[in-house]
């Protein structure tokens, strides 16, 4: 059946490490390709947040070129706009080819069932990690909600990443490039790590259907 209501899980009697393996029904799936497309999703969602908060430094910027006569920094910005464009379309290439990696088994039909909701990554799961992070569902402004109704194509749509602008706002300055870094690097460890719950329950989100969809945001 399409977008069978199955959960990812390991079998306890095997040690998990980065190259043990997930079970989602009667299949089997290596961690490392389960890992490889939310490290190339978060990436892309990361960009996608990247390029968001760079256009409205342009807005900014077209509003004051209007008022002095002095275009370089709009120069400067609209450069940066179209090589983070570039890059984007380089993340979507790679999280297709991560995702044709899932064959034709449970797996991808989960992945698959899951995508094709545009609210997919409200779930529970996802929402507390982002509470948990300090994101945008840690606070009343919405964001994270509205993503969903502003998304090119469906893709890059989810919840904050260190690119996010209502983030940065928040806490008053942009992370340097060693603290994103920092950041991303310490994601990637956790899905990595020895004990395998963390990996699953971010997992679940990306791959398995809910018997019912319970879409979760800090206002219901």
């Amino acid at each position: 059946m399409f977008g069978e209501y199955r959960t990812l899980s390991v079998k306890p009697t095997y040690s998990y490490t980065t190259y043990g393996w997930v079970y989602h029904g009667r299949s089997q799936y290596d961690c490392d390709l389960v890992i490889d497309i939310i490290l190339a999703e978060t990436s892309l969602r990361s960009t996608v947040q990247r390029e968001d908060a760079l256009n409205n430094k342009i807005r900014a910027a077209e509003k004051l070129a209007d008022i002095d006569g002095n275009s370089s920094q709009l120069k400067e910005l609209e450069k940066q706009l179209q090589e983070l464009k570039k890059t984007r379309s380089r993340k979507v290439r790679v999280l297709y080819e991560w995702e044709c990696m899932l064959g034709m088994g449970s797996l991808r039909k989960g992945y698959i069932s899951v995508k094709s909701n545009p609210a997919w990554y409200l779930r529970e799961e996802l929402v507390e990690y982002c509470v948990s992070r300090g994101g945008c569902c840690s606070r009343d402004c919405g964001c994270c909600e509205r993503r969903r109704l502003s998304a090119k194509n469906g893709t890059g749509i989810g919840h904050c990443t260190v690119e996010c602008m209502c983030c940065i706002h928040d806490r008053g300055s942009e992370f340097t490039a060693e603290e994103k870094k920092d950041v991303n690097d310490r994601f990637a460890t956790m899905l990595r790590l020895d004990n395998p719950g963390f990996l699953l329950r971010i997992a679940n989100a990306y791959f398995s259907k809910p018997l019912f969809w319970k879409i979760k945001t800090k206002h219901k």
